[in-house]
């Protein structure tokens, strides 16, 4: 399974999830993008943080019965770990929930039964979530806010598949020398 193949499976659960919460002027939103998006002051960011390969490669072939065709089939288990950070401006005069409690959130929608029920259907489990951790930082205008974030790492197979040549019949010769 490709990155965006992950992607378009979980980003929606974490909108329904926040939508579910009356959390709707959130954008949830791929980092590190070829464009640049500029900072929103309300939002989940993801990025891919890294890969690893669980086991060896399974390979296979198979026939198809119906077109006659040899297929060779590799699999590879893999975990893909990603990142998720939180921005959530405070609003002095409307003090509603921070960015850790944004943070909080979306580290338990990825984790309730609907979400792991979702990741299950489409070939996908979360392997485990990481701890909140809470860093400030200095804006562009000086002031102090904090950039919530955790890890979470997801197990999927990434396939492929090709076309084998059929032997069709075989000759031996036996020649002297």
């Amino acid at each position: 399974m490709l990155d965006y193949d992950i992607v378009r499976v979980f980003r929606p659960l974490i909108v329904d999830g926040l939508a579910d919460l009356g959390i709707t002027d959130v954008d949830v939103l791929m980092n590190y993008q070829p464009t640049k998006q500029g900072a929103d002051t309300k939002a989940v960011y993801f990025f891919n943080v890294g890969d690893k390969n669980v086991g060896a490669v399974s390979r296979d072939n198979i026939i198809d019965n119906d077109t006659q065709i040899l297929e060779s089939v590799e699999t590879q288990v893999k975990e893909t770990t990603f990142q998720v950070n939180t921005l959530f401006k405070q609003d002095p005069s409307n003090l509603t929930i921070t960015a850790k409690d944004l943070c909080s959130y979306v580290y338990m929608i990825l984790q309730r039964r609907k979400s792991l029920d979702t990741l299950k259907s489409n070939g996908l489990g979360i392997l485990w979530v990481s701890e909140i951790r809470n860093v400030p930082f200095m804006d562009s205008d000086d002031n102090y806010i904090f950039n919530p974030s955790f890890d979470f790492t997801i197990t999927h197979k990434q396939v492929l598949k090709g076309e084998l040549h059929k032997i069709d019949n075989f000759n031996a010769t036996i020649k002297r020398v």
